[in-house]
């Protein structure tokens, strides 16, 4: 199972011209909820929640799974932090505040289905202007418990929101879909930390729905052994 942390900041900013940071006095970000701190209001986090599936299922804000996957919303408080820090334990802290997103980019040993893929998405807080120029950024890390490390991690603009409910495709792979950008290398091969990745585009519709995973198949999905003595025989 590839799990793949997502944190501190999806960033999606109209701008004027092409910026290789974001760009000073850029609009609004049109991302809810973008470094997945908020929840939804009277609802509480259900017990027992071991891998915080539940918590992303019924609990975060503005966040939905386009299918029955199960995502995780994961919640590290800086006392746990501090904790683990002063015990010289590992442990997976976001890259700011104290929340971030798990997903699985490919699960060969699911039972499921043999092309596992969890995704997330979102409704923007207004739709894209075609041919209008936005910057977008977002962050990424791999989990200390894995053995391996893998690519694709991207997004795809939808103007209508994604959807593999029906019982025949609930789990299958979002594969039709084009994405608007995607991460080729082998994310954190050589060091594990967050890595940022961030660049400009010109919309092409009226998007208003962004979908994050791996919109790749197996063939195009790399798996490497890092090699820092994970307990996780797969890509976490």
């Amino acid at each position: 199972c590839v799990k793949t942390l997502l944190s501190a900041a999806v960033f999606l900013f109209g701008v004027q011209a092409a910026w290789a940071q974001v760009p000073e006095g850029a609009g609004p970000n049109l991302v809810p909820n973008p470094g997945f701190e908020d929840r939804k209001p009277n609802v509480a986090l259900p017990k027992d929640d071991v891998d915080g599936s539940a918590a992303f299922r019924l609990v975060i804000g503005d966040w939905t799974s386009p299918s029955q996957t199960t995502p995780d919303w994961l919640i590290v408080p800086q006392s746990k932090i501090v904790e683990a820090k002063r015990n010289k334990e590992l442990i997976n802290e976001p890259h700011g505040g104290s929340k971030m997103v798990g997903i699985l980019t490919h699960n060969p040993q699911s039972e499921r289905h043999d092309t596992y893929r969890e995704y997330i998405q979102a409704r923007l807080i207004k739709p894209l202007r075609v041919g209008a120029e936005y910057y977008f950024e977002f962050w990424v890390c791999m989990d200390h418990r894995a053995k391996f490390a893998s690519n694709n991690i991207g997004f795809v603009l939808s103007p209508s929101p994604l959807t593999r409910m029906d019982a025949q495709n609930k789990w299958s792979p979002i594969l039709d879909a084009k994405p608007d950008y995607n991460i080729t290398e082998v994310i954190n091969e050589n060091k594990r930390e967050w890595v940022r990745y961030s660049g400009t585009f010109k919309a092409a519709n009226r998007a208003q729905y962004l979908i994050m995973g791996n919109f790749f198949d197996n063939k195009a999905t790399i798996m490497k052994d890092v090699g820092r003595g994970g307990t996780f025989e797969n890509a976490y």
